[in-house]
């Protein structure tokens, strides 16, 4: 069965048990018509990014992952979309925490963390090549 975003933060809690704590910080974010899904992602990156720094419960990790997994290996563009921009690209943008995730992800979550991270080694690239013309143009300037 294929996760539709209707049923995306119902089934989140659902096998997600500790995201229930994200959502009793703040149920108006949650129970936003319609939902913002991206807002309630954005916490919930933060809040898997904290667990794998401080070593969190392998239990819990285990099931965010899985849930990952499942929206990286199912149909919906949007969905996929909401999981690449809110947990995969900001999981990629640190070694020690693309690491730990790499221990808990699944092999599509991890191909997409994979090719999140030469996009982000692409983008910071361009953009030490435009610092540097810059300085350059500085120079010339003076």
């Amino acid at each position: 069965m294929n996760m539709t975003t209707s049923d995306l933060l119902p089934t989140l809690l659902a096998q997600v048990p500790s995201a229930r704590t994200l959502y009793a910080k703040d149920p108006e974010l949650w129970d936003e018509q319609p939902p913002n899904h991206y807002a309630v992602f954005g916490q919930l990156q933060r809040y898997t990014i904290e667990k794998l720094r401080s070593h969190g419960d392998e239990t819990e990790l285990r099931e965010l992952f899985a849930f990952f997994e499942k929206l990286a290996t199912g149909d919906s563009v949007y969905l996929l979309d909401l999981l690449q921009v809110e947990i995969i690209t900001p999981l990629s943008g640190n070694a020690q925490v693309e690491a730990l995730a790499s221990r808990y992800a699944g092999e599509r979550t991890k191909q997409l963390m994979k090719q999140s991270g030469r996009f982000s080694f692409s983008l910071w690239l361009i953009s030490q090549v435009a610092s540097f013309q810059r300085r350059l143009r500085k120079g010339k300037q003076r």
